[in-house]
């Protein structure tokens, strides 16, 4: 049986990975959320473009946007933790 694309949804997993990826930059200032949503985002966006690409389904576009965000968001944090520590220390 094929599906026609017109009838198709976009994959609820992609859109959560692309959701959490924009908390993840709006919460930058939260270090602990921001790591957590960081690390949700990815992990998200992974399992969501697998199964997009397995079922046929739509949303592999906001699969990998989550999964871009929260990578962006995860290098900002560790960048500005070492831009905060080598000030202090050196």
């Amino acid at each position: 049986m094929v599906k026609e694309s017109g009838n198709q949804k976009n994959s609820g997993l992609a859109i959560t990975s692309l959701i959490i990826g924009i908390f993840s930059i709006i919460l930058i200032w939260l270090p602990i959320v921001n790591f957590l949503f960081s690390i949700a985002a990815i992990v998200t966006g992974i399992i969501a473009i697998i199964k997009v690409n397995k079922n046929g389904q739509k949303g592999k576009g906001l699969a990998i946007a989550g999964l871009v965000l929260g990578a962006i968001s995860g290098f900002l944090l560790m960048l500005i933790y070492y831009i905060l520590v080598s000030s202090f220390v050196g």
